[in-house]
C-alpha cells in the first residue's frame, strides 16, 4: 500500500451534521408530543372517572336524604297517631265514667221518687226515721269512705222537723275500741233528707259500727246504729 492511500482528506459535508440535528429534534418534539397526548388521555379518563364517582356519591347522599326524610315524616305520623289514640281512649274513658256518674246518679234520683211517692202514697207512718246509711269507698283515697244517710218522715206532720244528726264511729284499734266523732248535719225535713259526707279512717284503725243521732234542743229524741258495712257503687 502506497503512503498516499493513508493521507487521503475528505471534503467537510455541513449539510449531514445539520440534517441529523433537525432530524433529532423533530424526534424529541414527537416523543414529547406522543407523551403529551398519552398523558392527556390518561388524565381525562381520570377526570371522567372521578366525576362518575362524585356523581354516584352525590346521589347516594340525594337517596340518603330523601330515605331520611321519609322516615322523619313517618315517625311524625306515627307519633301523631298514637296521640289521636290516646286522646280517643282518654276520651273513652272519661265518657263511661261519666255514664256510670250518670247512671249513679239516676239510681238516687229514682230511690229518692220512690221515698216521695211511698209518702204521698201513705204508705209510711208518720214517725220519724233514720231510713239507711250507705258506705261507699271513695275511688281516688283509700283512706276515705263516702256515706249516704237517708231520713224520712211521714205526711202527718204540720211543720218541718228541725234539730242536728251527730255521728259517731266506733272503731277498733289494736284491741281498744275507741269512738270518732264525725261531722253534724242541721236537719230541716219534712218528708225526705239526704245527707253526703266522707268519713276519714285513722291507719290500722278497724271500723266496727257508726251510730246516728238526731238531737233536737239538747235532747237525744232518735238514735240508729248501724254495722260497718261497705256497699257496691
Amino acid at each position: 500500500m502506497s503512503s498516499l492511500a493513508k493521507h487521503i482528506i475528505h471534503q467537510p459535508k455541513p449539510y449531514r451534521s445539520v440534517l441529523m440535528v433537525i432530524i433529532a429534534v423533530f424526534a424529541g418534539f414527537l416523543i414529547q408530543w406522543w407523551i403529551s397526548c398519552t398523558d392527556n388521555e390518561e388524565f381525562q379518563a381520570l377526570k371522567s372517572k372521578s366525576a362518575q364517582l362524585e356523581q354516584v356519591a352525590q346521589d347516594k347522599q340525594q337517596q340518603a336524604q330523601i330515605f331520611e326524610q321519609e322516615n322523619n315524616s313517618l315517625q311524625t305520623h306515627l307519633i301523631q297517631q298514637r296521640s289521636e289514640i290516646a286522646i280517643q281512649q282518654a276520651t273513652i274513658e272519661q265518657l263511661q265514667l261519666n255514664l256510670a256518674e250518670l247512671q249513679q246518679s239516676q239510681l238516687l234520683q229514682d230511690k229518692d221518687l220512690l221515698f216521695y211517692q211511698s209518702i204521698t202514697q201513705g204508705q209510711t207512718s208518720s214517725k220519724l226515721q233514720i231510713k239507711e246509711l250507705k258506705l261507699y269507698q271513695d275511688t281516688e283515697a283509700s283512706d276515705l269512705i263516702r256515706y249516704r244517710l237517708v231520713i224520712t218522715q211521714g205526711k202527718k206532720i204540720n211543720k218541718p222537723i228541725q234539730g242536728s244528726i251527730r255521728m259517731v264511729l266506733s272503731i277498733d284499734n289494736n284491741g281498744t275500741i275507741e269512738q270518732q266523732k264525725l261531722e253534724s248535719h242541721d236537719l230541716n225535713l219534712r218528708h225526705v233528707r239526704v245527707l253526703e259526707g266522707q268519713i276519714k279512717l285513722n291507719e290500722n284503725a278497724l271500723p266496727i259500727s257508726i251510730k246516728v243521732t238526731l238531737v233536737q234542743n239538747k235532747k237525744t229524741t232518735l238514735t240508729r246504729e248501724f254495722k260497718w258495712q261497705l256497699s257496691p257503687k
